[in-house]
């Protein structure tokens, strides 16, 4: 007979490193409708039960998104503080006027004045800004400020500090608008929505002023992220071309934005369409040009009813500007054709497919190396060639991934990868246990974008 004095129960520990998700997305809408700074939609039946109103510019834009054959399995949508006005109804005897108002530092409450018979909406107005007022919580997160006279004032809702929000409900008797305009900046609304949430790769936004649009590209150039954007703007089509789209393509010209001409940009933001109907698709192996997206319509000049004309159309091409358009086929009604994107260009004049995949074999290699690194527990990597050979080897491991058809098939798989001798390694980067000397160089296999061909035939 045998005693088991010991029972062991041994885990295996694997040590992982979290990366970049290529394929998240993140939208900025111009809302107050949730005091959270990022909500996360599944679909657009999640993102009306999560306080989407139906009748909203932001509804229109995700069920665009949401309709592509592939979906993103969600979609992240930021909020980007606006302005509101309060409109109000015409007085009288007893007509109840309610706001319901939730602020950072205040609980939601609901503010009511009673109209006599006497009463104006310039009443109206005074008396539920004193009572916001006398609601000390609520006053030192919002201001509110009367506007105008008479029959014709109304009232003004803003934060007052820049980390500050408010949800505001029309109870009764008054009507809530949007100013339109965000009161962030792009550098505000971007360190904002990454305090609470920095995993996502992609990123577009509703607010399409001048300012912040290059704000934000330059912005997304220097945090590895990619900006999607579109403007309807005349000049887009001009030529020479002016603009927003200008400044991005013509001047700063950074890689990681993705700019697109649409006559819907202010009321749709069809850029978001097309990044999801990409991102769902493996880095490398697709390419942004000739991609049918849904719920987008082909282009129209900036009044959205006339149809853009050829040498429009050849500016926008010519100044690789993405857009949406008719396939034309020789003899054929070319309205009856698919619409695809045309160009596929990032800001920069590049390929925004291989921007994309670029940045995502940056941070695979730099994930794998590090875990080789993290790994060294019973066992230094040296500077010798079996330590050496290991970070080779990680290298080419890394890069066949991007070279196998079946992956990402990006590049050409006679990259070569290239490490020193130890004999070469300077001392001093020994001392500071650093190899800097690590290198390689890959072909990109590019895409087929526009076929031209020449042809007889004869007896």
């Amino acid at each position: 007979m045998s005693i088991q004095l010991v029972i062991a129960n041994i885990a295996l520990e694997t040590t992982t490193l979290s990366r970049q998700d290529f394929g998240s997305v993140l939208h900025a809408a111009k809302h107050n409708y949730w005091p959270e700074r990022v909500k996360t939609f599944t679909s657009i039946q999640s993102a009306v039960e999560g306080g989407v109103p139906v009748d909203s510019i932001l509804y229109n834009t995700l069920t665009a998104a949401f309709s592509q054959e592939v979906k993103v399995p969600f979609i992240k949508v930021a909020r980007h503080q606006v302005d509101q006005t309060v409109s109000i109804e015409a007085p009288t005897t007893g007509k109840v006027y309610s706001i319901k108002m939730q602020a950072k530092d205040a609980t939601e409450n609901t503010y009511t004045f009673t109209a006599g018979g006497a009463s104006t909406e310039e009443d109206v107005v005074d008396d539920l800004i004193a009572k916001l007022a006398a609601d000390t919580d609520m006053d030192g997160s919002v201001a509110f400020t009367k506007v105008g006279t008479g029959s014709t004032t109304t009232m003004t809702i803003g934060r007052v500090a820049a980390d500050d929000w408010f949800i505001s409900e029309a109870v009764s008797g008054i009507s809530i608008a949007d100013s339109g305009t965000a009161t962030e900046t792009a550098g505000t609304l971007l360190a904002a929505i990454k305090d609470v949430d920095d995993s996502f790769y992609y990123i577009t936004a509703e607010e399409k002023d001048n300012t912040f649009v290059t704000a934000m590209a330059s912005a997304i150039e220097a945090d590895f992220k990619f900006y999607g954007v579109s403007v309807a703007e005349a000049g887009s089509y001009a030529s020479p071309m002016t603009g927003t789209l200008a400044d991005l393509i013509n001047t700063t010209q950074e890689d990681s934005v993705y700019p697109m001409y649409s006559h819907d940009a202010a009321t749709l933001s069809p850029e978001l369409a097309v990044i999801c109907e990409i991102a769902p698709y493996r880095t490398g192996r697709i390419t942004f040009s000739s991609r049918q997206v849904k719920g987008i319509v082909p282009a129209l000049a900036s009044d959205g009813v006339t149809r853009l004309t050829s040498t429009q159309t050849a500016n926008l091409l010519a100044s690789k500007v993405n857009f949406s358009a008719k396939l034309k086929i020789s003899g054929f009604n070319s309205a009856a054709n698919a619409s695809v994107m045309s160009s596929g260009y990032s800001a920069s004049g590049k390929a925004a497919a291989d921007i994309v995949a670029r940045d995502n074999l940056q941070v695979d290699m730099e994930a794998n190396l590090s875990d080789l690194l993290a790994r060294q527990r019973t066992g230094r990597i040296a500077f010798d060639r079996a330590g050496l050979n290991a970070v080779r080897g990680e290298m080419r491991s890394t890069l066949n991934s991007y070279a196998d058809e079946d992956l990402h098939n990006w590049i050409f798989d006679d990259f070569v990868v290239t490490v020193p001798e130890p004999s070469d390694i300077l001392t001093s980067d020994k001392a500071a246990h650093h190899l800097k000397q690590a290198t390689f160089s890959a072909t990109l296999k590019g895409y087929i974008d526009r076929i031209t061909l020449t042809g007889s035939v004869g007896l």
